[in-house]
């Protein structure tokens, strides 16, 4: 199973390692594979190993004679493999072009005295992994360009072929091999490749026995980039770049690597100066450019005027982007942005949330310059203007009836708030789970709906567990879906269910290898071409801008559409909360998306287990339909057996198994 998706693997580099052999050769751990033209090669091997990335193949060995040593027909060029070493009972023989043949004569090959390879090659052969290969001849073609003799030298390859993945020996003698493959890992002279490489330029100069200098990958096996690290170099998955500290997959003329980010940056996204996340240190956060998820990573003096230090978040943002408005400077405290300075001609506004000319209607500014509302009226939520305040009881409650007692019901909420069916205000109904807003109302969604944006049986956000959501218009995913059956294996075009999603299985690869899931559906549609940029036996592998795939399954999902761990990447980043250890998810850890919470924009960062607990807990409180009372930083997560609609809610924000059987988070 790679990361992208499941592929079956060749055996590259594994299997039989020569130097247990009785004090063989040290280069015969690893053979050579050309399939044409510019494959590459592959290293020695054992049948049925599996590392790698090509599908498993069975070649067939070209010694038919009986006479090479068992397990020793390792040396694989194109489809075939080849015989390193003949057997002891075939006495005077060793490989010739691969194939055990008698050399006693000594015309050809100086055969080892004690085991059935060769040492060095006469003239118009070369040597390589124990045996005598022609120059011209099949298969030594294929490693050796040289047609004769030509290197002045008997026995010696002049012109290795760099197209089929080989490099010259820096040392080159008729006792050494002449050719080395640019993926061979053993100890050849000094010299060595690279695991999975099919292209390569030589070292500068040779190790030792001990430490060989590897070769320089300038290409890989399919589905494998090049990393480049402190100049040395590695084959890679995409995945396997963007998963690693400090590197990024890089364009340049249709041509991927995989490249070291900026040394101050964490993670990059598209250019090594484009971070995303920054290490700590000095420049530890994360000043973003404009809109874009990506920036620079500075201090905390390259972090001032209209922007403030985020230490949770470690981020350097705008103070605009904290829904302040037209401060000249400004500060996060307890978790919330306020002006700090404004021009000298304004004010503060109210709660210190803008600068502003004039106080709003019903408010003015006292002597600390700050504007404060009227008595009998109260900010908005988002402190622009000064509301009448309302007697009643019940918390955002604009009119109510029996006001003040015990029985008082709310019958309409501030501007901002939405009426629950028990009376209560909430800043969002999707809080309540299962739940959308009409009007300044909630109301329920359909009964096959987790969640939803409007009423109607084809307006799902979420689906309850064994129901999948299927988007009404894969092009406008805003309106919403049908809960429709879970995913089953070898139905509706899909080959592979991998993927549960809130207790839903969805497809994660399709029948037919030329389409790819997006949104775990396999259907046809024509949004097809345009989601998946590179799609291969049935899954994709890369994912067009604005969609990412899994963590450990291959559909394209919208960056903040689904709601589970597997589904919150960095490219999401933006619009999750990752809770700390201890509550569940992916290596201990769950991530959760706020838009299916809140329609406000969140604020994202590490937070800690307490902070995480406590904001699960305020938001499972005001979902019961109780009076929503603020959440303790420090609040333990508490369950309760009431409020079964919850339950989309609940798989959303922590583990189910967090509480006992028939309980649910609070």
């Amino acid at each position: 199973v790679l990361k992208s998706g499941c592929y079956s693997v060749g055996a590259v580099g594994s299997g039989v390692c020569w130097e247990a052999r009785d004090g063989a050769y040290a280069g015969y751990a690893e053979g050579h594979s050309v399939d044409g033209g510019r494959h590459g090669t592959q290293g020695s091997s054992a049948q049925g190993s599996t590392e790698g990335d090509e599908r498993v193949r069975d070649p067939q060995c070209a010694d038919t004679t009986g006479n090479c040593e068992a397990s020793a027909c390792n040396v694989q060029i194109g489809d075939k493999l080849y015989c390193s070493q003949c057997s002891a009972d075939a006495t005077g023989y060793a490989p010739i072009d691969g194939i055990c043949a008698d050399v006693s004569g000594g015309q050809v090959c100086t055969k080892d005295p004690s085991s059935g390879f060769c040492t060095q090659c006469a003239k118009n052969y070369f040597l390589h992994k124990g045996g005598c290969y022609k120059f011209g001849g099949t298969p030594g073609s294929t490693i050796c360009k040289d047609t004769v003799d030509s290197s002045g030298t008997a026995g010696v390859c002049s012109s290795c072929s760099a197209e089929n993945g080989f490099f010259a020996n820096l040392a080159p003698a008729a006792t050494k091999q002449s050719c080395i493959a640019c993926n061979e890992t053993a100890n050849i002279d000094g010299l060595k490749g690279v695991v999975g490489c099919t292209a390569c330029k030589p070292p500068s100069a040779a190790g030792d026995s001990n430490t060989p200098k590897a070769a320089t990958c300038t290409a890989c096996d399919s589905d494998k980039i090049v990393k480049t690290d402190n100049d040395v170099t590695s084959c890679v998955t995409e995945e396997e770049c963007t998963e690693a500290e400090g590197f990024f997959v890089k364009t340049n003329d249709n041509t991927k690597t995989c490249a070291a980010c900026n040394v101050n940056c964490k993670t990059c996204s598209g250019a090594a100066e484009q971070c995303t996340s920054c290490k700590e240190g000095n420049t530890s956060y994360l000043k973003k450019t404009d809109n874009s998820q990506t920036g620079t990573c500075v201090d905390k003096t390259g972090c001032t005027g209209t922007n403030y230090i985020d230490e949770e978040a470690k981020t350097c943002s705008t103070c605009a982007s904290a829904g302040t408005t037209d401060c000249k400077t400004c500060t996060k405290t307890d978790g919330v942005v306020t002006c700090t300075s404004c021009e000298d001609s304004q004010k503060f506004g109210l709660g210190k949330k803008s600068c502003v000319s004039q106080c709003p209607t019903n408010s003015q500014a006292g002597s600390d310059s700050v504007c404060v509302c009227n008595n009998g009226f109260t900010p908005n939520p988002d402190s622009s203007a000064c509301v009448a305040a309302s007697s009643c009881k019940t918390p955002h409650c604009q009119t109510c009836t029996g006001e003040g007692q015990e029985g008082e019901t709310c019958t309409a909420c501030a501007t901002g708030y939405y009426l629950t069916p028990t009376g209560q205000c909430v800043d969002s109904c999707d809080k309540l789970g299962g739940y959308y807003a009409d009007g300044n109302v909630c109301k329920p969604c359909n009964s096959s709906c987790a969640s939803c944006t409007a009423a109607g049986a084809d307006k799902c956000l979420s689906c309850p567990a064994g129901k999948a959501l299927k988007y009404t218009s894969e092009s406008d995913i805003s309106g919403g879906g049908s809960c429709v059956d879970e995913c089953r294996a070898s139905t509706g075009g899909c080959d592979t269910c991998g993927a549960v999603i809130g207790g839903s299985k969805y497809c994660s690869r399709c029948d037919d290898a030329s389409q790819a899931p997006l949104n775990g559906d396999c259907a046809t549609n024509t949004a097809r071409t345009q989601f998946c940029t590179i799609a291969k036996d049935g899954a994709c592998t890369q994912c067009k801008s604005g969609l990412q795939r899994a963590a450990r399954w291959p559909p394209c999902v919208p960056g903040s559409e689904w709601q589970t761990a597997r589904m919150c990447a960095a490219e999401c980043a933006a619009e999750c909360v990752r809770l700390a250890a201890g509550l569940g998810g992916d290596g201990g850890q769950l991530l959760f998306l706020l838009p299916w919470l809140t329609r406000r924009r969140p604020v994202c960062g590490q937070h800690t287990e307490a902070t995480a607990r406590g904001a699960a807990t305020q938001r499972h409180r005001s979902a019961s339909l109780v009076e929503e009372k603020p959440a303790s930083r420090e609040a333990p997560l508490q369950c309760t057996s009431r409020r079964p609609r919850s339950a989309a809610l609940a798989r959303r924000c922590v583990p189910m198994r967090s509480c006992s059987r028939g309980e649910l988070p609070m």
